[in-house]
């Protein structure tokens, strides 16, 4: 009867199951989309239909994991080099779409409830700007809802290991999903729209990790009861400070050694990336604009998440776009616009023929607002012939005043040396027209606000190389000198290859 189950459709056989669980505690607003068209707002969130409670869907949680370990391992080599590396990612997460002979994944994901602190939701609205005026599109503003900071979602993760997998490689697919998960733990994934503008921002919390051996009936009970008594599995007071790797060796002692040389060996053949972190402040006041709240309260006031004001990653992005096209422009003859969709991803009203769509390289974190002083301004709008103020066209503002952040930006950057090095001249040539004041944020600059001042030296980190500080206010040693020339040399002289021109 076994010979009649073997094939599609018959038994798989497992040798064991892991059963993996944490807290992911969203440091940013957060949108999961519904997918349908709201009543009250344009992009409402999606609920748990019984108790209304936040959701994460697990096919959703599983093609972000999917997603940042592609980004992780193959970067831009999966064309290239990447095969091998495809090829252990879909033993991990199954095969991929349009595969009829695709794996099935040994990973389930599970569906993830969350509760959201305080009552509410947030609202948020936006506005599609048009990249040659640098004004606001016509009929494209929206907004959307948010769950707050601090929305916690239970997680649960099962991996079955096949019969016949050796240690060796049930430890490779530890130290894959390690990998995957790494990006909660740090926060480099971003569940839900807009993650490269500084929403979905999560971290991972109190991870736990179970191994039940299948090769018996104890494990099999083991297993079923620890599935009937979910949703908290037992603490292991070794499992590492935040990290499911700790977790991981915690639970399975005789696997450190396997799962710890599977991880140094994935780590070698990870791409590189660019973070730059830039202290700054307003003196001149800030003005991001959100819904009004309350009918007795100001007309326009300073976005606000959980209740504190914040430097969202759009009113960041969009001016940084806006220079990028200035600058690429003025050095790269006839291809600015093309350098600049490579930083910042496809622009609807710029896209050249025919080609393909990218995404974002550049993160722009959102970013909580210090040391910030409220004031409510009284303004009226004036007859531009006469001058005059306009009658019934009294409003109030509230901007935040002295207000400091760090901004964090987080920059892809392509496995082709060159193209690399040039695209972080061009970010930071964009960091130094900031912090020299050129690129005003958030709105009403026309009346001074939004004008940017360093507030310390701006932190470079570049993968497998020294981190570096720039000083702006005294000359960099040539220690810090010699890469920032190499890199806007290398941006005034690469030029970009025939498919990124296209």
């Amino acid at each position: 009867m076994d010979g009649d189950m073997i094939g599609p459709g018959g038994v798989r056989r497992f040798a064991a199951r892991w059963t993996i669980a944490a807290d992911l505690v969203a440091d940013a607003p957060i949108h999961l989309g519904s997918g349908e068209e709201g009543t009250v707002v344009d992009l409402p969130l999606i609920r748990d239909p019984t108790e209304a409670r936040p959701l994460i869907m697990g096919t959703s949680f599983a093609g972000a994991l999917r997603d940042y370990a592609c980004e992780r391992l193959l970067g831009d080599r999966v064309l290239e080099d990447g095969i091998g590396l495809a090829v252990e990612i879909e033993r991990l997460f199954g095969g991929r779409r349009g595969d009829p002979e695709g794996l099935q994944s040994p990973l389930v994901v599970f569906d993830a409830l969350g509760a959201s602190p305080g009552s509410g939701t947030e609202i948020r609205d936006g506005v599609r700007i048009d990249p040659r005026s640098g004004t606001a599109a016509e009929h494209f503003k929206y907004d959307l809802e948010l769950w707050p900071p601090g929305t916690t979602f239970r997680m649960r993760l099962d991996l079955q290991v096949p019969e016949g997998v050796s240690p060796v490689d049930e430890a490779r697919l530890l130290a894959l999903l390690t990998i995957a998960t790494d990006g909660l733990t740090t926060g480099a994934i971003r569940l839900g729209a807009r993650g490269n503008r500084g929403l979905g921002r999560c971290r991972l919390k109190n991870p736990q990790a179970v191994r039940y051996s299948l090769a018996d009936c104890n494990g099999w009970f083991r297993w079923l009861g620890a599935w009937l008594d979910e949703p908290r599995l037992p603490t292991k007071e070794d499992r590492g400070a935040n990290e499911i790797a700790g977790a991981l060796t915690a639970a399975w002692p005789n696997g450190r050694q396997a799962l710890d040389a599977a991880l140094e060996a994935w780590r070698k053949t990870m791409p590189e990336r660019l973070v730059v972190t830039v202290p700054i402040r307003f003196p001149a006041g800030l003005l991001i604009r959100s819904p009004q709240e309350t009918a007795t309260g100001a007309d326009v006031r300073h976005l606000r998440s959980a209740g504190n004001p914040v430097l969202s990653g759009t009113a960041v992005a969009g001016p940084l776009r806006q220079r990028a096209l200035r600058i690429a422009r003025a050095v790269k003859n006839g291809e600015g616009d093309a350098w600049a969709e490579v930083l910042f991803g496809s622009e609807a009203q710029l896209r050249r023929a025919n080609s393909a769509l990218l995404a974002s390289r550049l993160q722009v974190d959102e970013m909580p607002l210090r040391c910030h002083t409220d004031l409510q301004v009284t303004r009226i709008k004036l007859d531009r012939f006469t001058q005059a103020p306009v009658g019934g066209a009294l409003f109030e503002e509230e901007p935040v005043y002295r207000a400091k952040t760090g901004l964090r930006l987080v920059l892809r950057l392509p496995a082709d040396a060159p193209t690399a090095d040039a695209l972080c001249g061009l970010l930071l040539l964009i960091v130094k027209d900031l912090l020299l004041g050129a690129i005003p944020l958030g709105g009403t600059t026309g009346v001074g606000r939004g004008a940017v001042r360093p507030d310390g030296p701006l932190l470079v980190e570049r993968t497998g190389r020294e981190p570096f500080e720039i000083s702006p206010t005294e000359p960099p040693p040539h220690s810090v000198r010699a890469p920032v020339e190499a890199w806007v040399g290398a941006f005034r002289t690469h030029r970009l290859a025939a498919k990124d021109r296209e």
